[in-house]
């Protein structure tokens, strides 16, 4: 089970135990920057209590990160890799192979997006059909779409995830806490 998976109980938290501390640590990166904050047995009463403290501003701080979960997912999908050529993440141009030996190859423009549930789709436009620039054109146009119908995807699906979420009373300050360390990693 991994550490961001959400059927773990301990999902971004880890135990420290070393000669100078023991403690919980929540850990979270978004938008290349990485926030910890740790929880020391010693400042909240023991293990347990330490634990508890941990989780309640885990969750409050998944809760806080939700309202924009959708913009980091499509951050990522963004992130251009070394070996693009095209200059658009998502937007490739190709040539196909020849249909009759010794024949040119047939160029197309191709548009690549990950679904909501991770599944790879694309889209091909034809140079010889739409021409050179009106094939990449529509190439860029089918990718800002298909990203576009993620991101409603998401910001759907972490509505519905955290709209029932109760805290007590008592735990204001993990909760403002969080709330100001999400809103910092805004972007």
């Amino acid at each position: 089970m991994f550490r961001t998976d959400f059927q773990n109980p301990l999902r971004r938290i880890t135990r420290v135990e070393s000669d100078r501390e023991r403690s919980w640590r929540v850990t979270v990166r978004r938008y290349g920057q990485t926030v910890v904050k740790a929880f020391t047995d010693l400042g909240y009463g023991g293990k347990r209590k330490s634990l508890a403290a941990a989780k309640i501003y885990r969750d409050a701080l998944e809760a806080h990160l939700a309202t924009f979960d959708a913009d980091h997912r499509l951050w990522r999908r963004a992130q251009k890799s070394k070996g693009n050529s095209s200059g658009t993440v998502g937007v490739a141009r190709y040539l196909a192979p020849p249909k009759i030996p010794g024949g040119a190859p047939a160029p197309y423009w191709q548009a690549f997006w990950l679904d909501e549930e991770g599944k790879r789709q694309s889209k091909v436009f034809r140079v010889g059909a739409h021409g050179e620039r009106r094939a990449r054109r529509l190439a860029l146009e089918a990718h800002r779409q298909g990203l576009a119908d993620v991101y409603a995807a998401f910001q759907r699906n972490a509505w519905m995830a955290h709209r029932g979420s109760k805290f007590a009373k008592e735990h204001e300050a993990l909760l403002f806490a969080a709330a100001f360390v999400a809103e910092s990693l805004r972007p």
